[in-house]
């Protein structure tokens, strides 16, 4: 399985360095969205290649939990498998639901508390940190 996480380079580039420093350790997805995209959902065990936006592969990761709640539901405790920027539970949950309120009007869909999240925690078992830049750079 391959997956790109971010909607422009930059971002994907930002996320990728997290993930291969093991800061960003879990992402979240919809299972209305695995619905129409039934190659998006993971398995535990499984390992994801990682790519950017530009389809370079930067990691491969495994998939070491998932857990399914509703949105009202994800606390602090959640929030804090993601990159450092977005850990705050407030900017997490604004974030994704701006996100996932784009991604669910193709389906005719709106943010909700009650809407279930998956939550999949993983591991890099993998990286190739050479080419991404420095955060201070």
């Amino acid at each position: 399985k391959i997956r790109c996480i971010g909607w422009n380079q930059e971002i994907s580039e930002k996320i990728g360095l997290y993930i291969v420093r093991h800061e960003k350790v879990g992402t979240y997805s919809l299972p209305w969205l695995h619905e129409i995209y039934p190659w998006s959902k993971s398995s535990i065990g499984e390992c994801i290649l990682h790519v950017d936006f530009l389809g370079n592969p930067f990691a491969v990761v495994q998939v070491l939990k998932l857990e399914l709640m509703y949105f009202k539901e994800i606390s602090q405790e959640h929030t804090n498998l993601d990159g450092p920027p977005v850990r705050d539970l407030n900017i997490w949950k604004k974030l994704h639901e701006e996100y996932w309120s784009r991604e669910l009007k193709i389906i005719n869909k709106k943010t909700t508390p009650e809407m279930p999240v998956v939550i999949e925690k993983f591991k890099c078992i993998f990286s190739l940190e050479e080419g991404f830049l420095d955060e201070n750079s």
